[in-house]
């Protein structure tokens, strides 16, 4: 949902915002199960990831008039409502959500995440219904018409499959921009730009890299740079710009490269080689450690050009892609202590939301790492402890997130606030966490609560330092209340 939503972001440049006319809520086919807990977790994900509007779809099952139906009497399964309008296991999991958008949509719309790391999109490699028709026969083959690389092994497994999928699981924030709409000075506020390039792309979008990289930009490019416009005649004004020479391809059976000091890195199928005279070599084949990957200067940035790629299927391509987005000088902004989590921080003025994403069938037990919106600092969530995530499951937590009238800030908290509420002097929080599991909720206030409720039983776990108050219970099922009463 991240690249998906942020293509459609790039592509729809100042077009209104990012919404899913049909989020699922059901099955078209009865064996196609739709558990409740992946749902709530796709539907949180895309809040992370920037959709801005949802319409539900296959909300309700129904019945088609006789001899009517399409695919036979019934349409939709899993649904939140049955045919007869009875509420379903799904329904709570929209209505919960409902409510949380409620009390905290308008200020998630006023959020964004805070990128270093640009991602370029170009649409001529996508434009390809009639050379290579879904599910058709391809109309051609690349190398009998001069081109060694094929587009649609390159888009999926180096652009989708690789760096988009790398930077996502490695809780890296990017943004997605489309090469043939976006300028040099909006280019220029990110400190990396990763293209996947084929043999071919246009002199406006070569001007535009070769710009990006002479004003200061840092560029990584793979697994070559374009000898060719998009009507194959020759053209090398990127190249040309950084003095680059190919001086060999090959094509092992089993492609292979050094990768800045990675060695034995499975690589893409076919393997450029270039005359290391042009700048610093971060790159070799493996069979003959010939230089096929160049770091070089040019203006006040540099490129990265490496001649062939990697997809994301092996420990060393994350580690790989960890020195290519270290090239940022930015670091990521959320992650946690266990790799498998998938955090995302979104940025409002002086406020900001946690998402924490555990997509995997098992639980885990971990610390969230994340900046303070206000002061840029490293904070880490729980304060004491770790977090418990239970298997497919999404939370979406506040940092710094105002309560009404004044009363106070919510520093931080294990579980997400649904409503907030202020009443005389008490302040009363909506509550929902991992049931029977520690919650600690952070609070900032002017004074010290008489004592801490929750749903009717004093929590005992309280200290108060420096106008904040911190709190740690145990979550009970469902949705709770917790009160401070002063």
């Amino acid at each position: 949902d991240l690249p998906c939503n942020e293509i459609v972001k790039a592509m729809r440049v100042g077009r209104g915002p990012v919404f899913a006319a049909e989020l699922q809520a059901g099955s078209r086919e009865y064996c196609v199960r739709t558990y409740p807990s992946e749902l709530e977790l796709f539907y949180k994900a895309s809040l992370a990831n920037g959709l801005a509007g949802m319409n539900f779809y296959m909300f309700s099952q129904g019945i088609n008039p006789k001899r009517k139906g399409h695919f036979g009497p019934t349409f939709y399964w899993e649904t939140a409502l049955s045919v007869e309008g009875k509420e379903e296991p799904l329904y709570p999991v929209i209505k919960d959500l409902g409510q949380w958008i409620e009390t905290n949509g308008s200020r998630l719309l006023q959020t964004e995440r805070h990128s270093a790391i640009a991602m370029g999109f170009y649409a001529p490699y996508y434009e390809t219904e009639f050379t290579h028709p879904f599910g058709g026969r391809r109309q051609y083959d690349a190398e009998k018409v001069g081109l060694r690389i094929d587009p649609q092994l390159t888009r999926d497994q180096l652009y989708f499959d690789g760096v988009i999928k790398a930077a996502a699981t490695l809780n890296y924030d990017f943004d997605i921009h489309d090469l043939e709409k976006v300028s040099v000075e909006k280019l220029l506020r990110y400190r990396l730009l990763c293209v996947v390039s084929l043999e071919y792309m246009d002199p406006k979008t070569q001007h535009l890299l070769r710009d990006y990289v002479s004003g200061g930009g840092t560029l990584f490019i793979m697994p070559t740079a374009p000898v060719y416009d998009l009507q194959l005649r020759p053209c090398t004004i990127l190249r040309d710009a950084l003095k680059v020479k190919e001086t060999g391809s090959l094509k092992p059976s089993a492609p292979k490269i050094h990768f800045m000091g990675l060695e034995d890195l499975f690589a893409f199928t076919r393997i450029n080689i270039y005359d290391e005279s042009a700048g610093k070599v971060i790159a070799r084949s493996f069979d003959d450690n010939r230089p096929c990957g160049l770091e070089i200067r040019h203006g006040k940035g540099k490129a990265v050009l490496l001649g062939s790629g990697f997809t994301n299927c092996i420990k060393e391509h994350r580690l790989a892609y960890e020195k290519i987005f270290g090239m940022s000088l930015e670091g990521k902004n959320a992650y946690a202590d266990d790799e498998d989590i998938r955090v995302v921080e979104r940025f409002g003025e002086g406020y900001a939301y946690l998402f924490v994403m555990n997509y995997h069938a098992k639980a885990s037990k971990t610390k969230i790492h994340y900046r303070d919106p206000i002061t840029k600092e490293r904070r880490k969530l729980p304060i004491d402890g770790t977090m418990n995530i239970p298997p497919m499951t999404a939370y979406m937590l506040p940092v710094m997130m105002p309560l009404p009238q004044g009363a106070g800030k919510i520093v931080s908290s294990t579980a997400e606030v649904y409503g907030a509420h202020v009443k005389g002097r008490d302040i009363h929080l909506d509550i929902k966490g991992n049931p029977h599991r520690d919650i600690e909720m952070v609070i900032e206030i002017e004074r010290k609560p008489k004592k801490v409720i929750y749903n009717r039983h004093k929590v005992t776990s309280c200290r108060m330092k420096n106008k904040t108050l911190t709190a740690v219970f145990k979550a009970e099922d469902g949705m709770g209340r917790l009160s401070l009463i002063f």
